[in-house]
């Protein structure tokens, strides 16, 4: 988001190319960090074993859905809240957040 922010921003009254960037950065994130979710949830054995050492290997549930949970923050939350506070929609931008914090 800190790379393609400054983009957003300064096409911030271009609805029509807001929502057809939003898309395509939506369509890009959900496969780069669909494809880094997949990996580590599926080698979350070896990553634990080869990173924390093999008396951490009962947390493996625990890191796979911390996995999950930065999949769909990295993939959803976070670019949909920075492009809805460039495009000026704070009031909505502070409620999801709220929201997402409960």
């Amino acid at each position: 988001m800190i790379f393609v922010y400054p983009y957003f921003a300064k096409k911030c009254d271009d609805k029509n190319w807001v929502k057809a960037k939003y898309i395509k950065l939506q369509r890009y994130l959900a496969i780069i960090n669909g494809l880094i979710s997949i990996i580590c949830i599926v080698f979350a054995p070896i990553i634990i074993k080869i990173i924390f050492g093999s008396e951490y290997l009962n947390c493996i549930s625990a890191f796979r859905i911390l996995w999950v949970g930065y999949f769909i923050a990295g993939t959803f939350r976070v670019p949909s809240g920075n492009v809805l506070f460039t495009i000026k929609k704070k009031k909505l931008t502070y409620l999801i957040q709220f929201l997402v914090g409960f």
